[in-house]
């Protein structure tokens, strides 16, 4: 966590503000002065981690996807993906 001062002429607001994507606490207690207060990203599990997700989990998880719809569903699926094949294929020849 870190904390920085802020001065913003353009926030003339006075109050808390939480930017979830950037994880930053803005305190505004009078408009335009302000303090930042930085977060730490959360962890991600680490790369030698036994419970990390690879690409056969992720191929393993369709596979699973796959096998537990009908007949139908998959030859939907397939018919689906054929015609918007051909006409990817044919937008293409123009």
């Amino acid at each position: 966590m870190s904390m920085k001062i802020i001065f913003a002429w353009y926030d003339f607001w006075v109050g808390l503000f939480w930017d979830k994507d950037k994880r930053i606490l803005y305190i505004f207690p009078v408009p335009c002065f302000g303090v930042a207060i930085v977060f730490r990203p959360k962890k991600e599990s680490s790369s030698n981690s036994i419970f990390k997700t690879t690409k056969l989990d992720s191929y393993s998880e369709i596979c699973r996807k796959w096998h537990e719809k009908t007949p139908e569903q998959r030859k939907h699926e397939r018919l689906v993906r054929d015609i918007a094949d051909a006409v990817r294929d044919k937008s293409n020849d123009y």
